[in-house]
């Protein structure tokens, strides 16, 4: 990948004549970081640099979020390469000499500068994962916008439950999170557990046909209304079974009152085995039913 390291490592120092550049150090790692991306995300191929409007901003950054208005004006494919090659230099950080400088950490090429402590070292990983963690919540925003993307392998993944950014694992509290900085990797790790979740409710109260479409709209972004409102209802549930342990019936009647009584917003729910459960058969007495009287 031939890219402009000193667009995304600051305080780069120049290598020594016969010594490997930063670009060489990380050569094998970018690679790793190239394939990791394109695991969980997107195909870089998918990623076309995006028109402009006249404000500058870019079409596709409806979604994105208010506090990082700073990212609205990167394109995506730069934002991508932002976050493979910070997670390239993540990866390499331990193999590399690091020197803390005026400006903030450098990379050394030369061995006539001390290298970073190791705690020193261990606070710009921790950097480093901030910051991509922050670029891959406003990329997921951003790809949703991509009709292509929401058709992807990447794109099924992130709509197995309604919770389809790691931006929501603040509100998550877990033991399982418990010693992990990261919100990409507690996104990871708690996504199987709210699947379950979800689906539970799904095949008790609100059907797995609902469910699945909620999921579907809350990536694309095209959720709103009542449906919008419901859905952040569910994600609440989660939430609070994570925080105590269990759901609250009385909330969860309160959200099926709403669907069950709305067969325009709602159609998947009337028409699901799931609500022949809260509309039981009724007794007609007739010669030939069981138990007939007269």
């Amino acid at each position: 990948m031939n890219i402009d390291l000193n667009k995304y490592i600051p305080n780069k120092l120049p290598s020594a004549p016969g010594e490997l550049t930063l670009g060489d150090k990380l050569s094998p790692f970018m690679e790793s970081a190239k394939e990791w991306f394109e695991k969980w995300f997107c195909n870089l191929s998918l990623i076309a640099p995006p028109e402009e409007n006249e404000d500058g901003d870019l079409e596709d950054a409806e979604g994105a979020l208010p506090e990082d208005d700073l990212l609205r004006k990167v394109p995506v494919n730069e934002m991508a390469m932002r976050i493979i090659v910070m997670e390239a230099y993540r990866m390499a950080v331990p193999q590399l000499d690091l020197v803390l400088t005026a400006n903030g950490f450098a990379t050394v090429d030369s061995k006539n500068v001390v290298p970073a402590s190791k705690a020193r070292t261990d606070r710009l990983l921790e950097g480093l994962q901030e910051e991509i963690d922050r670029n891959i919540i406003v990329l997921l925003y951003r790809l949703r916008t991509i009709p292509e993307w929401l058709e992807s392998e990447q794109a099924d993944f992130f709509r197995r439950t309604l919770f389809i950014n790691p931006e929501a694992t603040k509100y998550l509290k877990t033991p399982d999170a418990l010693g992990i900085k990261s919100s990409w990797e507690i996104y990871l790790k708690l996504i199987p557990q709210i699947e379950e979740l979800e689906d539970s409710l799904a095949d008790e109260w609100f059907s797995p046909e609902l469910m699945m479409n909620l999921r579907k709209e809350m990536l694309s972004g095209e959720i709103e209304g009542v449906r919008k409102s419901v859905a952040i209802k569910i994600q609440n549930q989660v939430i609070a079974f994570f925080e105590k342990g269990d759901f609250k019936t009385r909330r969860l009647q309160e959200i099926l009152n709403i669907i069950r009584y709305d067969n325009k917003n709602f159609p998947e729910w009337i028409n699901s085995e799931t609500a022949l459960a809260f509309y039981p058969p009724k007794f007609k007495n007739k010669k030939d039913s069981p138990g007939y009287f007269f």
